[in-house]
């Protein structure tokens, strides 16, 4: 039976219970992991949270090995422990949430009211592409480079335009 096949059999109640007491690990087939925000930005913004929407934990594992380049195979998920997979999936869903709240605390800020009344709003239909298409410069072509980046280089530049925004701001109220 598949790791997927396994999991699909569970009932919310179980997932929910297993969600909340169970253990984690960031190590799995004898490979340990680094936080999410040391791979691709992709990784963690796209590819990541789709398959947990989608319920393919086989391709989750699968490729959060091939983003950090460990090359294996989608038997070697298969013939693991399904309880060791499970931790580290579930260290994959805490993660994620960590870098989403993380995002909320430190690059969340309000609109400036004119940019509201412009509409800045109807960029939200965006999602995540606001901010590929932002460090790209509206150069299309390099999309899939910010991509790859790692994480943890985008948020830092992030968090450094909106220092930078707030400190331009505090100057243009001074003139």
């Amino acid at each position: 039976m598949s790791l997927n096949t396994a999991i699909s059999k569970l009932d919310s109640e179980q997932i929910e219970f297993l969600l909340k007491n169970s253990i984690r690990k960031s190590s799995l087939l004898g490979y340990e992991f680094e936080s999410l925000c040391f791979g691709s930005w992709k990784f963690l913004k796209e590819t990541a949270p789709s398959l947990i929407k989608l319920g393919n934990f086989e391709k989750l594992i699968f490729e959060a090995f091939k983003d950090r380049k460990i090359n294996i195979f989608v038997s070697d998920i298969n013939n693991s422990n399904y309880n060791e997979c499970l931790y580290f999936i579930f260290w994959i869903i805490d993660d994620l949430k960590h870098w989403t709240k993380t995002e909320n605390e430190y690059l969340s800020a309000e609109p400036d009211p004119k940019l509201l009344v412009a509409g800045i709003n109807d960029l939200n239909q965006f999602g995540e592409l606001n901010t590929v298409d932002s460090l790209a410069n509206g150069d299309v072509t390099k999309y899939e480079e910010i991509k790859q980046l790692p994480y943890h280089v985008i948020f830092d530049k992030q968090f450094k335009s909106k220092i930078e925004g707030n400190i331009n701001r505090k100057l243009a109220k001074q003139k």
